[in-house]
């Protein structure tokens, strides 16, 4: 990953470091995405699905 950064980022500082602070903002939503979720998913499942499954 770096290398690719390295190639066709050579001599854009303000790009190259764009990338990492992106990828660090994104990993800081997912994680406080992660600890809001309380473990239940709703899930709807029409009751003529359910009978056919059965």
């Amino acid at each position: 990953m770096l290398s690719y950064v390295n190639q066709h980022y050579k001599g854009r500082t303000s790009e190259g470091l764009s990338l990492p602070l992106i990828i660090g903002g994104l990993a800081l939503i997912f994680k406080s995405m992660l600890m809001s979720y309380n473990g239940n998913i709703e899930i709807y499942v029409p009751a003529d699905a359910m009978a056919q499954a059965a």
